[in-house]
């Protein structure tokens, strides 16, 4: 069992987003194309953040934003002016229970 500091690492959400794609998309739909985990990658940041704090580097110090900065930093009309992931960072724990509860809603909401 990995150490509890393990646990309360940051881990940029650029891998976060790849993570939670693999276990609550890519292990049910392996044959999707392959640019669609960065299609979705933004959309799965803000899931992400809905269930858990997001962190920014702020000259050193990592401070937690609000959904609403996050997604005003994602969702830029310029591409070029919309902010990279790997500028953001969720707690590796925060991270799975936010996937476990995607996941378990996804199976409550399961009827077949």
């Amino acid at each position: 069992m990995p150490s509890t500091q393990l646990y309360q690492e940051l881990v940029s959400l650029k891998e976060a987003t790849a993570a939670a794609y693999h276990l609550i998309v890519e292990e049910k739909r392996p044959r999707l194309a392959a640019d669609h985990l960065e299609r979705l990658r933004a959309q799965l940041a803000l899931a992400l953040a809905a269930l858990a704090p997001v962190y920014v580097d702020d000259g050193g110090e990592k401070r937690q934003i609000a959904m609403a900065e996050l997604e005003s930093h994602l969702f830029q009309r310029e591409p070029s002016s919309r902010a990279d992931l790997a500028a953001f960072y969720i707690r590796r724990l925060d991270l799975l229970r936010a996937v476990e509860l995607i996941l378990k809603a996804e199976q409550d909401c399961d009827v077949s």
